[in-house]
């Protein structure tokens, strides 16, 4: 972040965590002595949480936050219901952000993942003419969705091969990218 700014230019960086990803949350072990008292998916929001301080606080100590936009969503619905989420019936996606841009043509209680990316760029004000899936499948609804299921899985499974991942390759310290 720090090299990317000094460059004076705009960039867009994407940080993702799987720690709280369900039925449990899964163990980041780099927190084991931080959170000894605390068991599974309770265990992972706490690491989750500690990591968004940390990243927070530097972006206001280095004087970033004034103009930086920052958007936290989930990835999906949740899919299990721990028993720390008991009771809660809604399963919306999150969108949270910083943003002074109010979001417009959006509804946050029937947002979907296909509404993401319009979303990130209407949050950083970013004016485009892209066409988005969501711009020609419209009405979502979770019927919707499970009539072309195989429809959008074959759309996401082409992206990725377009796209030619290789989670093989290594990082500068020569670990294994997962």
């Amino acid at each position: 972040i720090t090299i990317n700014k000094m460059k004076g230019k705009n960039f867009g960086i994407i940080i993702s965590t799987l720690d709280t990803h369900g039925p449990n949350g899964i163990i980041d072990e780099r927190f084991i002595n931080k959170f000894n008292n605390l068991e599974g998916l309770e265990y992972s929001v706490a690491v989750l949480n500690y990591l968004i301080e940390d990243f927070y606080l530097y972006m206001e100590e280095n004087n970033f936050i004034d103009n930086t936009t920052i958007i936290f969503l989930s990835d999906h619905l949740y899919m299990v219901q721990p028993e720390i989420l008991k009771g809660i019936n809604e399963r919306n996606l999150i969108y949270l952000s910083n943003s002074k841009i109010k979001l417009k043509n959006f509804d946050l209680s029937s947002i979907y993942q296909v509404h993401m990316p319009q979303m990130i760029l209407s949050s950083c004000g970013i004016e485009h003419n892209i066409k988005f899936f969501s711009d020609y499948f419209t009405n979502i609804t979770d019927k919707k969705i499970i009539e072309n299921q195989s429809l959008i899985t074959s759309l996401n499974l082409s992206a990725f091969k377009l796209a030619d991942y290789n989670y093989s390759k290594k990082n500068d310290t020569g670990q294994q990218f997962r």
